[in-house]
């Protein structure tokens, strides 16, 4: 399988996160702007640049600071390398300036569902909301199979034991950040290394 790679760093597939961004590196419905945080607040953003969005006009792809340094002590404390799930993988040419800027490397990203023949029918058969879950987890899963991953953690605010039946597996990999409402807290620290070591 092609790698996406988007640093030259060695890529470590025997141990892996994945990596969902929205609800999980930033709070479930950040705002869309930084000038729409408060003052105080502002400082607990990493901004890592603006584009445009239909619905909300300019928006600023945001990180929380404490968010990143979690996801650091992690890395740290596994050895594990990124592979972005998340939307935000559609964005490429970002992502090597992203890393440099949040003091990440060794960042992969998952395959497109198009890409490993998943159809709009297959990922609607569940619903809409449903159906992206399915799609993510069948992204991740292919990944997994095609680059010989030994440990995995998909690290993802969207609730994938909706499919315990049809994956049981996949599920003790799962670490779901609270409740939809924050990203990845100190306290989810600890359940994401011990899956990894």
């Amino acid at each position: 399988m092609k790698q996406y790679s988007f640093l030259t760093e060695a890529f470590n597939t025997n141990k892996v996160i994945f990596l969902d961004i929205d609800g999980v590196m930033n709070d479930f419905e950040p705002p869309t702007h930084i000038s729409k945080v408060n003052i105080s607040k502002r400082n607990n953003y990493i901004v890592l640049g603006e584009g445009i969005s239909k619905r909300s006009g300019i928006i600023s792809f945001m990180l929380k600071k404490d968010y990143v340094e979690n996801l650091k002590t992690i890395l740290r404390r596994t050895n594990a390398s990124i592979v972005i799930s998340s939307s935000w993988r559609n964005r490429p040419q970002d992502w090597t300036e992203y890393c440099k800027i949040i003091g990440v490397s060794n960042v992969d990203r998952t395959p497109y569902s198009g890409d490993i023949g998943l159809t709009d029918a297959l990922l609607n058969r569940y619903g809409k909301g449903q159906g992206k879950v399915f799609g993510r987890l069948i992204e991740i899963l292919y990944y997994v199979k095609h680059n010989n991953v030994s440990k995995y953690v998909i690290l993802d605010n969207m609730d994938m034991n909706y499919f315990k039946d049809e994956f049981p597996s996949v599920i003790e990999h799962f670490v779901c950040t609270d409740n939809n409402v924050y990203g990845l807290t100190s306290k989810l620290v600890p359940q994401v290394i011990s899956k990894l070591i």
